[in-house]
């Protein structure tokens, strides 16, 4: 406790009181996220949960199924039955019923409200299925590819799709509980502090004036709504028919701005900050703060992205394609040589 009480007047919180809260909430972050490592993927029989989710589905007979690699949280696959392909998430074992119910029902406001996302198949009327204790999601298999998986970035036409289904997110009236993201931009202090003494000299050097700028932000007062806060190339998926949004898991009550800044980072880098606002507020205006802030947190999102490979890489062990995918993305957003 002393040395708790230390650290706090050190990094001048407000009280020894409001510290002891912030570390406590931060210690609990960090165990469920532990937790989630351990406990993300399925561990049993899985030829057998896919026979009892198709036959309590009415799927069909299952011929085969395959896992989704690209993610960094559940179980996802795809499975084939005889009656045709579906997208089967088995949510880790982690998320209590409570996040699973969340999850399930964001997706159903989303749904409600017009954004392209895969729609769920509902057991009983209830897009979330317990099926032998195993909490579980089935949704209509989108056939198309991710631009992570293309390979490519949007065209104009995709990107107007794109900032239009993020204006339509941003204008739903829904607040769900709040879940806490290793990866996103509100979470910079916290992970700053746990990843510093894993980066480079350049990548502190580079990333350390942007934490102190943060800090003198008044975050609160920024206009805030439903964020997917992720919509990246692996979470847009281009079809004939349009452009998909998936993946809502970490969708939260953020500051607005943020789901711009996600998309200025990654899927819509290669188009200016100019088109992307003028193109979102066909749907909604953006305030003078926001525009005047938007630059500042596309560069607090590339810093999260090298904040987060890193993590994942120095602590966790993670040396997927993947998480070199985004460390890259990170040090080219902040012209960090590699």
């Amino acid at each position: 406790m002393a040395a708790l009480f230390w650290r706090c007047l050190k990094e001048k919180f407000k009280s020894a009181n409001e510290c002891f809260k912030n570390e406590t909430m931060l210690e609990v972050q960090t165990l469920r996220k532990e937790n989630y490592r351990n406990k993300r993927n399925f561990i049993g029989n899985k030829n057998a949960l896919f026979e009892q989710i198709a036959d309590t589905y009415d799927l069909g007979e299952v011929k085969k199924y395959s896992k989704v690699q690209i993610g960094y949280e559940d179980d996802n696959n795809v499975l084939e039955t005889s009656k045709g392909v579906f997208f089967v998430k088995i949510f880790g074992a982690y998320r209590d019923l409570k996040e699973c119910q969340r999850y399930v029902g964001l997706l159903d406001k989303v749904i409600a409200a017009g954004v392209k996302t895969p729609k769920t198949i509902k057991l009983n009327n209830n897009s979330l299925g317990i099926i032998g204790g195993i909490n579980v999601a089935v949704f209509e298999f989108i056939a198309g590819k991710t631009f992570y998986e293309l390979a490519r970035t949007p065209s104009e036409d995709e990107a107007k799709e794109i900032l239009m289904q993020a204006a339509k997110i941003n204008q739903i009236d829904f607040r769900p509980a709040f879940v806490y993201d290793e990866w996103a931009i509100v979470n910079i202090l916290d992970q700053y502090r746990i990843v510093e003494p894993h980066l480079s000299k350049e990548e502190n050097a580079r990333i350390s004036p942007l934490i102190e700028k943060y800090k003198s932000q008044n975050i609160d007062e920024l206009p805030h709504s439903l964020v997917h806060g992720d919509i990246i190339t692996s979470n847009a998926i281009q079809l004939s028919t349009g452009i998909y949004i998936i993946d809502f898991a970490c969708a939260n009550y953020y500051p607005r701005i943020i789901e711009l800044a996600v998309l200025a980072c990654n899927l819509l880098a290669s188009f200016d900050l100019l088109f992307i606002i003028n193109e979102y507020e066909k749907q909604n205006q953006l305030t003078n703060q926001e525009k005047e802030l938007l630059p500042f947190f596309v560069e607090l999102a590339h810093a999260m992205h090298v904040i987060g490979a890193v993590r994942e890489r120095d602590i966790h062990g993670n040396n997927s394609k993947e998480n070199e995918y985004w460390l890259n993305q990170g040090l080219k957003g902040l012209k960090i040589h590699n």
